[in-house]
């Protein structure tokens, strides 16, 4: 058990934070990387957000990983966070004229993406193995030893 959690830790960490954090920290000082060009835009207007604040970042980055980790579930349903919260804020993405951010946030979604994709896929055959194994074991220790032939 004490494994799984830990290989569960790694994928998340490694997968989904890590990237995560580089996107905050690329987002944020934006200025600096893209010398002042305005990497965040209105998703309604496409005009530019300057000075987002802290709502709209954090709606800005769980969009991005929502569409990252479920593959774009959230963009083919048009699901809007804000209206999903009831928050009465302005929806803000990347601004697609600037190339190196917008390949930024495509990295970061196709990172989590993969990643969430292995911790399905991990989760899913510890539990499938778990319950194989473990009905095994209680039939074996039911009706004797299964597979063994009798040689006397």
């Amino acid at each position: 058990m004490k494994g799984t959690f830990r290989t569960v830790a790694k994928i998340v960490g490694v997968g989904i934070v890590l990237p995560l954090l580089l996107l905050v920290l690329i987002t944020t000082q934006s200025q600096w990387f893209f010398m002042d060009l305005p990497v965040l835009i209105d998703a309604a207007t496409t005009k530019p957000v300057y000075n987002p604040d802290y709502n709209q970042l954090s709606l800005f980055f769980l969009d991005q990983f929502l569409k990252g980790s479920l593959n774009d579930l959230v963009e083919v349903f048009q699901f809007d966070l804000a209206h999903f919260f009831n928050f009465d804020i302005l929806m803000i993405t990347n601004n697609p004229q600037v190339l190196y951010f917008s390949l930024s946030v495509f990295v970061f979604r196709m990172i989590v993406g993969v990643y969430a994709i292995a911790l399905f896929l991990y989760i899913a055959k510890t539990i499938f193995l778990r319950n194989y194994l473990g009905a095994k074991v209680t039939l074996a220790a039911k009706f004797g030893s299964l597979g063994t032939s009798n040689s006397a």
